[in-house]
């Protein structure tokens, strides 16, 4: 065999055993690279899914542990509407009927009447109103003011008998009166005639009182009420100091048809006493607020 030849052996048998070495290499090897990375991904993932669901844990956590925080806000919330309600409905009663009431310093709730007539003065005029409650508790105007008169001597806490001045207070509606025609009214009304007499003198046990006839007199001063025709053509008594009925403190305080000041009742025109008579309603407890 030449030299040649012998070359060209050991290059084919150099050739076989690199071919046989690889081939051992790779199928003897470890994991590939691609089979290093997989595995790592595989864990990533779980370790993602675990994030997640901690992720997922902690949010419900956290809600759970806010849930005091949104029954607060809700609580406050609640009182906020509950304080525009009140709100709502204190303004909804009539502006100029908050102001009467501010201005008397007279708690209207203190007595169960749904009719208020309002007489309110300045020196011995008046502005005089007429408010009806309604079922929603609310007081409506009807719509009647009308100007007035008092007393000639103005509106006073401490009026006495014959001092020319109107009382001051809150007081229930009487009786309606009248001189000829009875006027339409739902007041218990009585007629005024030549025997009705409204006893004055402090000294009589008939003071403050309406009498028929004279036959029990024991007065020295009485007002003879037809006398007064125009004024007392229609009207409703005002129950002052009738319970119990204190001598000398006041008597004869009606609401009658007049266009003056009075000598202590409230006069208003014909008209209107016969619109206030038409709507005042018995059943619904009148009062009248006389400041």
């Amino acid at each position: 065999m030449s030299k040649k030849e012998k070359i060209k052996l050991i290059s084919v048998v150099a050739a076989c055993f690199i071919v046989v070495l690889i081939t051992l290499i790779v199928v003897f090897s470890p994991k590939s690279d691609d089979d290093f990375t997989s595995a790592p991904t595989a864990d990533t993932s779980e370790a993602k899914v675990t994030t997640e669901e901690l992720t997922t844990e902690t949010s419900t956590t956290e809600e759970e542990t806010t849930e005091p925080e949104t029954e607060e806000i809700s609580s406050e919330e609640t009182s906020s509407e509950t304080a525009e309600s009140t709100e709502v409905q204190q303004v909804s009663q009539p502006e100029e009927f908050i102001r009467l009431m501010s201005k008397c310093g007279i708690d209207i709730n203190m007595v169960d009447c749904r009719q208020l007539v309002v007489v309110e003065s300045s020196g011995n005029e008046a502005v005089v109103s007429f408010y009806e409650k309604q079922d929603s508790g609310l007081w409506q105007d009807t719509g009647l003011t009308v100007s007035g008169w008092v007393g000639v001597n103005g509106v006073d806490e401490k009026s006495q008998e014959g001092d020319g001045k109107t009382p001051y207070g809150l007081f229930s509606v009487g009786e309606a009166f009248y001189i000829g025609e009875e006027p339409e009214t739902g007041l218990n009304s009585f007629q005024v005639t030549e025997n009705t007499y409204w006893v004055d003198d402090p000294q009589s046990v008939y003071y403050n009182q309406k009498v028929e006839g004279t036959e029990n007199k024991d007065w020295n001063s009485a007002e003879h009420m037809i006398s007064y025709y125009q004024s007392y053509k229609y009207g409703f008594v005002v129950n002052f100091n009738m319970d119990p009925i204190v001598p000398g403190k006041g008597s004869a305080i009606f609401f009658h048809c007049g266009t003056a000041p009075t000598a202590g009742c409230v006069a208003v025109p014909e008209s209107s006493v016969l619109s206030y008579l038409e709507r005042l309603d018995k059943n619904k407890n009148p009062y009248i607020l006389l400041m």
